[in-house]
This record gives structure tokens, sequence and C-alpha cells, in this order.
């Protein structure tokens, strides 16, 4: 991923990794950003208002057809685990505040 970076493409992933728990960051983003020489990281969450949601650690949603799905998008923080928690903390509240 930091070979695509530094080839130009935007690259994301899950911060809070393959098994949780959900909606707490993990290193992986701040150790690539470091990794891949990024000043920067953005944090976003997508909050469907109609979904399907599977038996699994995160409740991962499957949003139903013709949902809306709202986004939090707060702006772009330094590489740091506490910040990048904070700004995911804040994706959450605004996709969650705006579909309410």
């Amino acid at each position: 991923m930091a070979d695509a970076y530094a080839a130009g493409h935007r690259c994301a992933f899950t911060a809070d990794g393959p098994r949780g728990p959900a909606r707490v960051s993990k290193a992986g983003p701040v150790q690539l950003a470091e990794l891949a020489g990024a000043t920067w990281i953005g944090a976003y969450h997508a909050e469907p208002d109609r979904a399907w949601y599977l038996k699994s650690w995160d409740r991962f949603a499957i949003p139903k057809p013709f949902s809306t799905v709202t986004f939090g998008w707060p702006a772009h923080v330094r590489p740091e685990l506490g910040l990048v928690q904070k700004a995911l903390d804040e994706a959450v509240a605004m996709s969650e505040g705006i579909r309410d």
C-alpha cells in the first residue's frame, strides 16, 4: 500500500483493524503513514439509514437497496494514534448526527 501511495494513489483501510474492537483505531494507519511519508490521515464513517447487520464483531452493515448512506468526514489529522482516534470518533458522530 505504501508503494501505491508513492505512485499517487489514494489509499484506505479500516482503522479499527480486522478483529476490533469496533470504532477503536489501531496503529496500522499511523505506521503506514510513517512508512509512506504521508503527513496527514483522513478518517471517515459511513452510516446507512437502513441496513442488514452481520453477526460479527463489528456488526458489519450492508445497506439495503435505495437506502441513504451518510458520510462523516472531519478534517485531516497528523498521523498520531490519539489524533486518528479523535478523528474517527468525530466522523462517527457527524454521520450519526446528520442522519438523525
